[in-house]
């Protein structure tokens, strides 16, 4: 059984989901994406043609800028780079391999670069449960200490 919810600060994204790992909830949610200061730079190609944007997060929040270039035909991301407010880069995301499950296709596969020590995780979905519906009470604060129900219908990847 995990721990119970807590309520998290600032800087809690950042901190990886479980020690010996770099990964984080900010790998995972991506909030740059939605970030106000986000501009076009270019279509260029990186393995496929894609996008590439700045997004600059609030002032004195790390990380101060990340780079990220979402696919041209496919509308996803497939990297990000984050940058301290000095500009270094101090982590990158890759996305790594897609699958298709039923009609939908999805991540199965990222890694992050922590650019400073040159470590890196890898992120391999090889199971998921797609099109499932949750309980509305599943997401009610007063249920959030409890385990969830596992999705019925897992498939793999």
């Amino acid at each position: 059984q995990g721990a119970p919810a807590q309520e998290l600060d600032d800087k809690a994204p950042l901190i990886p989901l479980a020690d010996g790992l770099i990964l984080s909830p900010f790998d995972l949610q991506l909030p740059f994406t939605h970030w106000p200061a986000t501009a076009y730079l270019t279509t260029e190609k990186r393995r496929r043609p894609v996008h590439t944007f700045d997004a600059l997060n609030q002032v004195g929040r790390e990380p101060a800028k990340v780079n990220f270039a979402i696919d041209r035909i496919y509308g996803v991301l497939v990297q990000a780079s984050c940058y301290d407010a000095n500009g270094k880069k101090t982590r990158t995301t890759q996305v790594e391999e897609f699958s298709k499950v039923d009609d939908q296709w999805m991540l199965a596969a990222c890694s992050v670069l922590d650019e400073a020590t040159r470590d890196a995780d890898l992120l391999r979905i090889t199971e998921a449960a797609l099109g499932e519906r949750l309980a509305p009470q599943t997401f009610e604060p007063a249920t959030l200490a409890r385990p969830a129900a596992q999705p019925a219908h897992f498939k793999k990847l």
